[in-house]
């Protein structure tokens, strides 16, 4: 795993990334999963939660990458959302 820490304009990601450290702790904690796993099975569930709720997924993935980018001062080469092609779909 490659870390990548890009801008941090307003001194908060390493908060945001905390936040989000604890959600995957709570899920592990839940579900006994393996932790080297711990982001794509909380990604796949949360699939699932949405087909339930009826939230849109990708919805809620375009409007992350567009906070991501204003969080880490716009897009760039390599980022996170990057290596994806969310915008394509919508």
């Amino acid at each position: 795993m490659r870390e990548i820490v890009p801008s941090d304009f307003d001194g908060e990601n390493a908060n945001r990334a905390n936040s989000a450290r604890l959600a995957i702790d709570a899920f592990l904690s839940a579900r006994k999963a393996d932790r080297q796993d711990a982001v794509q099975d909380l990604l796949c569930n949360l699939a699932h939660y949405c087909d339930r709720t009826g939230e849109d997924l990708l919805t809620a993935l375009r409007i992350a990458k567009t906070n991501y980018e204003a969080e880490t001062q716009g897009p760039r080469p390599g980022s996170q959302f990057d290596r994806i092609a969310i915008d394509q779909y919508l």
